[in-house]
């Protein structure tokens, strides 16, 4: 297995879930915390082994843009690659989140 595998899972779990409505974003929010945008979304999926879960994404703008998830994949790999919450979330919303990036340069 490449290191690239565990990504293209990823992305495959991603387009499964967009095809069957297994994930959606349910919630979009925007915090200000020290004086830099936070968004949070709300994920609600139903792919996981406990199914209807709702995860927390979140995308700290400045300096550069930080994802982070509440899911256990994003705390036991988040450092290597991203959770397929986060990528749903770029996927589906990554044009709110670059116009608020291009604003604030």
């Amino acid at each position: 297995m490449t290191a690239a595998d565990p990504i293209l899972a990823r992305y495959e779990r991603v387009r499964k879930g967009q095809q069957k409505g297994t994930l959606q974003i349910r919630g979009c929010f925007q915090v200000t915390v020290n004086q830099h945008p936070i968004f949070l979304f709300e994920v609600w999926s139903c792919q996981t082994y406990k199914p209807g879960r709702i995860h927390y994404v979140t995308c700290k703008i400045e300096p550069k843009p930080e994802w982070k998830c509440s899911c256990r994949d994003f705390e036991k790999n988040g450092l290597f690659y991203p959770c397929k919450h986060i990528i749903f979330v770029q996927e589906e919303e990554w044009w709110r989140v670059r116009a608020k990036i291009k604003a604030s340069e």
